[in-house]
């Protein structure tokens, strides 16, 4: 979400596509063939669902486009993560990462639900900010929900983009809070984006209409919390994030900052160690 901004040539409307990044979908193959080459993790091609549900967003309604990997049936007993992915255009360049949170510690150890914001992939509809991603994702809580999901067995990673929505439900849905938080190099603020994108002191509703802070939801998140960023992110900036770590005040916290990484801290990582931090996470719990 790196901007670069003219305030005297832009508007509202021209920030917040700046913001948002979606694009068509690559085919959205979800098959093993569509994984990197020698790729550590595969799935059972049968446990892969593609479908649609209608978000609405007070009567602005849209088809987003979900993806479970994971045998529906099970969501009732399983433990789930929900997936509220990064600023790029569709779900096709999550897959590896999707494949290998099914698979932390066991083939298909994890339920996981991904979704396309509007406007991202084939999801109908534009994404202008918090009223649309809100709507998206408590579409998709709505539908675990009514598939038996508690929040007990309940997992929540929001990813840059995706810890904007996710930060919200963690403190203040009323649908399902989840028991575990991971926390992936999230922004902070709209102001604190529009300072680091100008580097003038603006509130952001002087340039966007998209505005968040995190902070006050993450003060109200009373499960544990995983928080994972690099020292060296430019898009989104461990100071920032750190503002939003430190509100929490729930049962447990772990904060992974690692030296030198940049915004792509899952590939400076170490897949294997992303994952293992993620599967010790979430086994706090379990």
């Amino acid at each position: 979400m790196a901007l670069t901004l003219s305030l005297a040539a832009i508007g509202c409307a021209d920030v917040d596509s700046a913001m948002l990044f979606g694009g068509p979908d690559k085919g959205y193959l979800f098959t093993n063939d569509a994984l990197p080459d020698g790729y550590p993790y595969q799935i059972d091609e049968s446990n892969v669902s593609l479908f649609t549900l209608q978000s609405d967003d007070n009567g602005d309604k849209a088809d987003i486009y979900c993806l479970y990997v994971g045998d529906p049936e099970r969501i009732s007993i399983d433990t789930i993560i929900l997936f509220a992915h990064g600023n790029a255009p569709n779900l096709d360049d999550f897959w590896p990462k999707i494949v290998q949170l099914a698979n932390l510690g066991g083939l298909h150890r994890f339920g996981v639900l991904a979704y396309d914001y509007r406007g991202y992939g084939k999801s109908e509809g534009r994404s202008t900010g918090h009223g649309t991603m809100m709507a998206d994702i408590n579409t998709c809580l709505d539908w675990l929900k009514a598939k038996g999901l508690e929040s007990h067995r309940f997992v929540l990673l929001g990813e840059s983009l995706g810890s904007i929505p996710g930060t919200y439900v963690a403190g203040e849905s009323s649908i399902m809070k989840p028991m575990s938080y991971i926390f992936e190099v999230p922004q902070s603020t709209a102001d604190a984006i529009a300072h680091d994108a100008t580097g003038l002191s603006l509130p952001s509703s002087m340039l966007t209409d998209f505005n968040f802070d995190l902070i006050s939801p993450m003060s109200s998140y009373t499960g544990a919390l995983l928080w994972m960023h690099g020292t060296e992110d430019k898009t989104a900036p461990v100071e920032n994030a750190r503002l939003v770590f430190d509100a929490h005040n729930g049962v447990f916290k772990k904060a992974v900052v690692i030296e030198g990484a940049p915004h792509g801290l899952r590939e400076f990582m170490g897949i294997e160690q992303w994952g293992q931090e993620i599967e010790n996470f979430i086994l706090l719990d379990l």
